[in-house]
């Protein structure tokens, strides 16, 4: 220790010896201002490092007391960097549109880009905050809401750590650079302090978003006579409506947490009252013929293959059923059959019988045709098309795989439907393929294969759990089913969804207002479609009952779409609404609405009749051998008259026979002598 002493106190004395010598160089070398002015550059210094340091919540920048000023700092109004342009979405640029003075604390006094991240962590969650009381009022014209809410805060972030003390906070306007807003917190302490402002200025408003009277959001202090803060005043008006929102939120100012239930003073926006009675709506409608979930009929696979007696083989379908169609969706003109059959060569093995095809080809007709007519285009899978001719050694086999494309009729390939796993061409009626076969020396084999429509899995869908209702009308050109869904919604403000178009109680608010303001019941909701490619169309209608200022119904249309110029089916079903809001408990008589919407003009259709079997490829019975011509002996024999030349000839026989019996009878007397 003593040794270390006496270090630093030589160290001392040799940094005192140096000062002094570069003073005195100095003294001798310099004029007296400047060694002052270095002196105070020294002081000057010695005193920054010494200074305490803040970091800037607008550009996150450290700065001092002294090196702070009024545009010591430049930031940007948001943090939203638009990536694919590479700018701020404030100023379209990168560099920083404002300037100010370095701020050490979190502000609402102008915006400013990190501040908005900072309140998005804690409005994002559930468990950052706890609303108290909330004042919004919606114009129903503009769509905008001005708003203003009151709660405790919990913590700053998602998973950050929890505040150290009651922390209440206010917030009233929307946060957003391009309006006015306000959002700040209090403790206790900061509740006292208010108290005392109050008091001296008698000023009790926190903030207003705007001076104009028809629209606004506002928060005011709630104080004692004795000037200490027992609530907030929170209050909003939209400028359609004629009085603002006002709720009161109860605080106890000692411990800063909500002091009683919230107060409504008054209400803004549309007020709904109760109706008299339940609604009753008027039954669906539905225009066409419904088409059926069931098989049509079974396909037929007792088809005899047809087969020249020169050639020993065996032809039969290999699939079942014989034919399936459209394995991906279908051109439009067209549908595409898939099939499998075996050709065996049925001679002796060695027989050196082998059988060599040369083509492949088919035909098709629907049945009630009479004739057959050929595919569009015929197609051996497998790479087996490019083999032929084929050779079939005795007793081996051919699998041959195939496609054929069936054109459509000119009036089907117009309507541009693709199917997929269904044949368009069958819908009405079993359609039947030819598949011949021919060798090398001319001869034709054929098969008759079938395809018999059957109810697609797609077309008929049933409810899901989400599912309120389902709706459905059928086009029996087109074989669809089209269907419009109500869904449950269980987003926070949604009630339910039509044909995924969410419907919020906001929503409804709004059409009652335009329905008041116009006069008219029954409001387009604006969510109609008509899918791609014009096949169908659906639109929504709200039944407004003007009395009670509520909608109370849904109206859903559908019908055939602008792909048909003459339209023959559709439907029109009714929903009820489910409650939404806040109702007085003044009731009021029903007030139904007058409906105009409709559907548009249909033609009657008459469902054809269509043949589903024939028997043009049956097997035909073999027909009797024809009749010998008659002879005069067996037209004697067959009248009872036999003719004297038949008689001699008869008694001749019987002699010839009788010499041959005697003949027979001396050589077998002759064998048994010897």
């Amino acid at each position: 220790d003593s040794v270390m002493e006496q270090l630093n106190a030589n160290l001392a004395e040799l940094i005192r010896q140096n000062h002094a010598q570069l003073e005195s160089i100095l003294h001798d070398n310099v004029n007296s201002s400047i060694v002052d002015g270095l002196r105070t550059i020294a002081w000057d210094m010695l005193s920054l490092e010494a200074e305490q340091k803040f970091t800037c919540v607008q550009c996150e920048k450290e700065f001092t007391a002294r090196t702070n000023g009024p545009n010591a700092c430049s930031f940007h109004l948001t943090d939203i960097y638009q990536t694919k342009k590479k700018l701020y979405e404030c100023c379209n640029s990168t560099f920083p549109c404002q300037s100010g003075t370095h701020r050490a604390k979190h502000h609402c006094d102008y915006p400013y880009g990190n501040f908005f991240p900072r309140i998005r962590n804690v409005l994002s969650f559930i468990n950052t905050f706890e609303q108290w009381a909330v004042a919004e009022d919606e114009d129903y014209e503009g769509g905008n809401t001005e708003h203003a809410y009151v709660g405790r805060l919990f913590s700053w972030s998602h998973e950050g750590p929890r505040v150290p003390e009651n922390t209440l906070y206010v917030m009233i306007g929307s946060v957003w650079y391009r309006g006015r807003y306000y959002f700040n917190t209090f403790t206790a302490a900061d509740l006292r302090e208010v108290g005392a402002a109050i008091r001296a200025s008698g000023d009790a408003l926190i903030f207003r978003s705007s001076p104009d009277e028809n629209a606004y959001a506002m928060g005011e202090w709630v104080v004692s006579d004795a000037g200490e803060v027992q609530g907030i005043r929170i209050s909003a008006k939209a400028a359609t409506s004629t009085q603002p929102y006002v709720r009161i939120c109860p605080i106890d100012s000692t411990t800063c947490l909500k002091g009683g239930e919230v107060v409504t003073v008054s209400k803004g926006g549309l007020r709904s009252f109760t109706p008299s009675a339940p609604y009753i709506l008027p039954s669906p409608v539905c225009v066409g013929p419904e088409l059926k979930q069931e098989y049509t009929r079974a396909v037929r696979t007792d088809f005899k293959a047809e087969i020249p007696p020169t050639l020993r083989v065996i032809l039969k379908t290999m699939s079942n059923p014989p034919l399936h169609a459209n394995e991906r969706p279908s051109p439009p003109e067209a549908d595409l059959f898939y099939g499998a059959v075996s050709l065996f060569n049925n001679n002796e093995s060695g027989s050196q019988k082998s059988i060599s095809i040369m083509s492949v080809s088919a035909m098709y007709r629907l049945v009630g045709d009479s004739e057959y007519a050929p595919v569009a285009k015929c197609q051996l899978l497998d790479g087996d098309g490019e083999k032929l001719p084929i050779t079939i050694e005795p007793r081996q086999s051919w699998k041959i795989k195939f496609s054929m494309m069936v054109p459509r009729t000119e009036d089907d390939a117009k309507l541009r439907i693709s199917w997929k796993d269904a044949a368009f061409v069958a819908r009405y009626r079993p359609l039947r393929i030819k598949l011949i076969l021919e060798d090398v020396e001319g001869a034709k084999m054929s098969l008759v294969l079938e395809y018999v429509h059957q109810p697609i899995s797609w077309t008929f869908k049933q409810p899901n759990a989400n599912d309120l209702y389902l709706f459905s009308f059928d086009n029996y050109i087109t074989f669809s089913h089209q269907y419009v869904h109500i869904t449950s919604d269980y987003s926070k403000d949604g009630l339910f969804t039509i044909h995924g178009a969410q419907i919020t109680p906001k929503m409804l608010k709004r059409i009652v207002y335009r329905a008041l303001k116009t006069q008219t019941a029954e409001i387009d909701l604006g969510i109609g479609q008509e899918p791609f490619p014009g096949e169908w169309a659906w639109s929504a209608w709200a039944l407004v009952d003007l009395s009670c200022q509520s909608v109370y119904a849904f109206k859903i249309i559908m019908h055939d779409g602008k792909k048909f110029e003459q339209k023959h089916f559709g439907a029109v079903y009714y929903v009820p609404c489910p409650a939404y809001g806040e109702r007085e408990e003044e009731v009021r008589a029903i007030q139904y609405a007058s409906e105009s919407a409709s559907l548009p003009p249909l033609e009657p259709y008459t469902v054809p009749e269509f043949v589903q079997d024939d028997d043009v490829d049956d097997e035909k019975p073999v027909p009797p051998p024809a009749p010998l011509e008659s002879t005069p002996a067996v037209a004697a024999k067959e009248n009872g008259v036999v003719p004297p030349q038949i008689e001699s000839a008869i008694v001749d026989l019987n002699t010839k026979l009788a010499s041959v019996d005697a003949n027979l009878s001396a050589m077998n007397t002759f064998l048994e002598r010897i």
